[in-house]
């Protein structure tokens, strides 16, 4: 088995998105991701997504593969891609938080085409996994 990878990646949303097109892709996300022993975490800004995944390396991989031809979504900019050695959302298939407060941080970021480490973990500290997740 491969180890436990952890990938972050911040992306803008191609189109104005609807609360019921992004349950939509928390829906398809949570089946796609217990069938793959995924988890993780998608935070919406309501312009910008950032999400966090982890799981076996090679699972990670087809991930990220159909994220990047999701045409929802552009400027895809990898910031974290580590080992781990534990999950930090071991009971999410796939949450989700709405933060629009972090619309301006998030551009940024997706603008500059390079993270630093502290901003990428600034985000994933954003990212907790508690009662609100789940809710838009």
């Amino acid at each position: 088995m491969n180890a436990l990878r952890q990938v972050l990646y911040f992306s803008r949303a191609s189109v104005a998105l609807t609360d019921s097109e992004v349950r939509q892709i928390l829906w398809i996300s949570q089946r796609n991701n217990r069938i793959a022993d995924i988890t993780g975490c998608l935070l919406f800004s309501g312009r910008h997504f950032a999400q966090v995944l982890e799981g076996d390396s090679r699972q990670l991989d087809a991930a990220l593969l159909r994220i990047g031809n999701d045409k929802r979504h552009s400027e895809i900019v990898l910031a974290i891609d580590h080992v781990v050695s534990v999950r930090r959302f071991p009971q999410w298939s796939m949450g989700v938080l709405f933060k629009a407060d972090l619309i301006d941080m998030l551009e940024t970021l997706i603008t500059s085409q390079s993270v630093s480490d502290d901003d990428a973990f600034k985000i994933l500290g954003e990212m907790n996994p508690d009662s609100l997740m789940g809710a838009l």
